[in-house]
């Protein structure tokens, strides 16, 4: 991600309207969907992925 530039792709194993996985140190925590805000690319977390450890982001 580091040598990201303006006008690179990300590509995205999933469809337009799908959901994708949000991952926070290397955990499954969320599930999202792709977006733009204003001119910029988002992800609107949209349920928490079912998983023994979420809790541990919030300790």
């Amino acid at each position: 991600m580091a040598n990201l530039r303006v006008g690179d792709y990300l590509a995205l194993d999933t469809r337009r309207d799908g959901l994708l996985k949000v991952f926070v140190s290397d955990c499954h925590k969320y599930y999202g969907r792709p977006g733009l805000v204003g001119n910029r690319f988002a992800v609107t977390v949209v349920s928490p992925a079912r998983n023994e450890n979420a809790e541990e982001l919030f300790v």
